[in-house]
């Protein structure tokens, strides 16, 4: 693996919600009354309005955008209550002060949103995050596994890379053959609980 896109939870900044406390506080008292914007049932986002239902006891209704322009739209036209995007979708407007980000759904917090607690730090099980790596052909020699993991890791602390990269809202995460195959495999575990749970996948009887 070699970077983690995260995942932000953003209100219009006029909205009464100023921290992710009083969203959630909100949602205890007035259950299926929020509308959570994200993309369709199967995504990232979607799962995020799973997982947070089920850690913070909560009931709100999901509702699905095509793109995360859609949505942007939607959160300043004030027809949802939030969005869940990525940070690069939204920045603008952050900078603009027209939405408030509450959260990230990451283990630690973005250098782009350095006031902007993490979702682990606020004491939820919820961090989801949409990696990006590189695969090849099953059966790899060694020598070549060993040549990528070395190259990537070189590549990650280039300055100039890293200002890239840190610009377009990517979190580093480099992890080697083994741990991103046991990543994965645990990921593919939390995804068809979700998608089951949704309806989109059948157990097998």
């Amino acid at each position: 693996n070699v970077f983690f896109d995260p995942m932000v939870l953003y209100v219009r900044y006029d909205s009464p919600f100023k921290t992710f406390k009083d969203l959630i506080e909100d949602a205890k008292k007035n259950p299926g009354k929020q509308r959570w914007g994200g993309a369709t049932p199967g995504s990232v986002e979607h799962m995020l309005t799973y997982k947070m239902q089920k850690v913070a006891n909560i009931k709100t209704v999901p509702v699905s955008f095509e793109g995360g322009g859609d949505l942007l739209i939607a959160v300043l036209g004030g027809h949802v209550d939030l969005g869940i995007g990525e940070p690069g979708e939204i920045m603008g407007q952050v900078e603009a002060k027209k939405v408030r980000v509450l959260v990230n759904f990451t283990a630690g917090r973005l250098n782009a949103l350095p006031d902007v607690p993490s979702i682990k730090e606020l004491g939820y099980d919820a961090v989801v995050e949409k990696f990006r790596g590189i695969v090849g052909p099953k059966g790899l020699p060694a020598e070549v596994l060993k040549f990528w993991a070395e190259k990537i890791q070189i590549l990650l602390k280039d300055p100039k890379y890293k200002k890239y990269y840190e610009s377009v809202n990517l979190v580093p995460a480099f992890m080697d053959h083994e741990t991103y195959t046991a990543y994965i495999e645990k990921k593919n575990v939390e995804l068809a609980e979700y998608l089951g749970s949704i309806g989109l996948l059948k157990k097998a009887k």
